[in-house]
């Protein structure tokens, strides 16, 4: 049986080699067979990459290279909906615009709407497995990030107020309108369809590669709680 466990390159590893080697040794005390490391955040990088952070530093590596001297697998931690390498006006462009009283200026969530929005996902994949041998990949927020808020603000945005406007024939919709199921239904097929899109490309990017792919997902998002840490 796998074991797989999540890491952060900065805090777990930031040692010297021989503190991570004892750090990876405990891991595999424990059963652990496969390191799932964040190597990303929307503006940093901490890996080699060709792509555009506003922030890299490459501390992946080493940690790569000595958990392969230990057997154990490793999966590095892809945040697909990234607003990696885009200017703050197409960060603003591509946001969430909830309508909400109050909320916080657009550009710190992106939209998934946007066919740009998901090809940053793609792009890391594919600039990964060319710098990298890795096991694996992992996806993380493999999702849109207003899930918890968009039945009750649905977002506004101009990539989806096209497809409101192709598939319900109106340029928008209101917290009333998604009351009504059939409107509810087709507005959670779209956001689900481009979901399903951006991950088939991912896979169709690693299974050729004998690569392995797995996401972090709940099938109840806001009823299923993480487990506690203990």
């Amino acid at each position: 049986m796998d074991i797989a466990c999540w890491c952060h390159l900065e805090r777990d590893f930031k040692g010297s080699d021989e503190e991570t080697r004892q750090r990876m040794d405990q891991a595999m005390e424990g059963g652990i067979n496969i390191l799932l490391p964040f190597i990303h955040s929307r503006g940093n990088a901490r890996y080699r990459t060709r792509l555009k952070y506003e922030s890299v530093q490459d501390t992946f590596s080493r940690v790569l290279a000595l958990a392969k001297e230990r057997g154990i697998e490793v999966h590095p931690v892809v945040l697909p909906i990234s607003a990696m390498g885009i200017s703050d006006q197409e960060k603003v462009r591509r946001s969430y615009f909830p309508g909400k009283p109050g909320t916080k200026p657009p550009g710190r969530q992106m939209c998934a709407s946007w066919k740009e929005t998901r090809d940053t996902g793609v792009l890391i994949v594919s600039d990964i497995m060319e710098n990298y041998d890795v096991d694996g990949i992992h996806l993380d927020g493999v999702r849109y990030h207003d899930t918890g808020e968009s039945l009750e603000h649905p977002c506004q945005c101009e990539a989806c107020r096209q497809k409101y406007m192709e598939l319900l024939g109106m340029d928008t919709v209101s917290p009333e309108d998604l009351k009504v199921p059939g409107i509810l239904h087709k507005f959670i097929q779209f956001r689900e369809d481009n979901i399903h899109e951006m991950v088939l490309r991912i896979r169709d990017l690693v299974k050729p590669k004998g690569i392995k792919l797995s996401m972090a997902s709940r099938a109840h998002y806001l009823g299923t709680p993480l487990p506690l840490s203990p």
